[in-house]
């Protein structure tokens, strides 16, 4: 109880987006009516190849990692998909360098299930063995703030089997013969809105999230650098 009542006072207190340096001021027009309230959340990711002979490329993975980032903010009514959320997302290698960012929106009782390796090769990086995932979650201003600290949540499920690397769903084209499932973690709010500054303003190339097993939106927010 009384963390909870810790968190919940620490957001209270959180620094407002209207002080945000300019560059990230410059982010936030692409998504109009972002307001105050941001949570971090942050997880791993693998995509290890399948090792093949030598001097023969791989073509698919044998570790690959999906985040599952739902939505529980009570939706305005059931036949709705008006969005409450954004979820920006940027991938990090092993070495602490940034090399992706991504995100998608989120309506009342949404799920997107994110690739990570699909998502990272497709857009033309070179995807990294193991790295990290920092998810910058944000409420918009039409979503009532009180009823919804907390309300999203991200899960990393790590695949084990074999992938292809130009497979957009490991569960329709691939093979899977095991998977665990882990919570990513809550990035401390006093540290949550310089988090989500660096997660927008990282000088690195925008893509496409691949969502998979049909969480897909009909109303898909494009990208913008």
């Amino acid at each position: 109880m009384k963390s909870t009542l810790f968190k919940k006072e620490a957001r209270a207190k959180g620094t407002s987006f209207l002080a945000m340096p300019a560059l990230v001021g410059t982010l936030l027009t692409f998504q109009p009516g972002v307001a105050i309230g941001a949570e971090v959340l942050s997880c791993f990711y693998e995509c290890k190849p399948i090792p093949t002979a030598a001097g023969i490329p791989p073509s698919a993975w044998m570790e690959t990692t999906t985040l599952m980032i739902g939505n529980a903010s009570p939706p305005p009514d059931l036949g709705a998909h008006i969005n409450t959320h954004i979820a920006h997302i940027l991938f990090l290698d092993g070495n602490e360098r940034p090399i992706l960012r991504t995100r998608t929106a989120l309506s009342g009782w949404d799920l997107d299930e994110v690739h990570v390796c699909r998502t990272l090769r497709k857009a033309g990086v070179a995807v990294p063995p193991a790295g990290l995932i920092q998810i910058g979650i944000q409420p918009l201003s039409t979503t009532p703030t009180a009823a919804n600290l907390d309300s999203v949540d991200v899960w990393m499920k790590n695949l084990l089997g074999r992938f292809g690397y130009n497979d957009d769903d490991p569960f329709v084209s691939g093979r899977v013969t095991s998977l665990g499932k882990t919570n990513c973690n809550r990035v401390t709010p006093a540290l949550a809105d310089k988090s989500i500054q660096q997660i927008m303003a990282a000088p690195v190339q925008g893509g496409e999230p691949i969502l998979i097993e049909k969480t897909a939106d009909d109303n898909p927010i494009p990208f913008a650098n």
